[in-house]
């Protein structure tokens, strides 16, 4: 017995082509657009991460800066021997110290800065003071206080208008204010000396104001 010969018709043999074909390109897109999304969350995440660490180094290069601040203008502390490095809310110390007094003064100025909860102080007490570079960290201390307060005088000098600023020289050595330079009446030198006087941290003032 022969086997029927089954015969599809060539209108309906290609609709069925197509549908296959239909099919694969709805699928494939599908596959394109979930790999894409996956990329892009990938990529996102990274950079959200690298956002977070260079937020977190910079937070931490701030927190440092404010506590080295804070140990400088100490004056029972040399800071040339005092490191301090910052991770998240944990300090750490490191250096040399000439007593116990200030290792432990050290510790409490950088728990006193915001954001520090934790201090690790490792620094070391030295077995004798260093005399010299105490010398030179008040020496250090001592010319910074002095050109800040000339930069005060300076300022306030040029911003009051009975006064020719510009004419008068500032400087400062000690905490003592000495002015030179011309002025037209002894009213103004008298005004110009008052004005140093009331600057914070001014000891005394010299005044060699001459008048034209």
């Amino acid at each position: 017995m022969k086997t029927p010969k089954i015969f599809i018709k060539k209108p309906a043999y290609a609709a069925l082509i197509a549908a296959t074909l239909a099919g694969a390109m709805t699928v494939a897109p599908a596959y394109a657009a979930g790999d894409k999304v996956k990329k892009e969350e990938t990529v996102g995440q990274k950079a959200e991460e690298m956002s977070q660490d260079a937020k977190k180094y910079f937070k931490d290069g701030w927190t440092e800066g404010k506590i080295e601040t804070a140990i400088l203008f100490n004056e029972n502390l040399s800071t040339f021997e005092i490191d301090a490095s910052v991770n998240g809310s944990n300090a750490t110390l490191v250096g040399t110290v000439s007593s116990e007094v200030e290792k432990e003064l050290a510790e409490q100025i950088a728990l006193s800065v915001e954001g520090v909860k934790d201090v690790d102080n490792q620094l070391q007490v030295a077995s004798t003071p260093a005399k010299k570079e105490n010398a030179d960290n008040d020496s250090f201390k001592s010319s910074v206080a002095d050109a800040t307060i000339t930069a005060k005088v300076k300022m306030k000098l040029l911003a009051n208008e009975s006064v020719a600023g510009l004419d008068i020289d500032v400087d400062t050595e000690g905490r003592v204010v000495t002015l030179n330079g011309a002025v037209d009446s002894e009213a103004e030198k008298d005004l110009a000396e008052k004005l140093a006087s009331n600057v914070d941290d001014v000891d005394s003032v010299e005044n060699k104001l001459m008048i034209n």
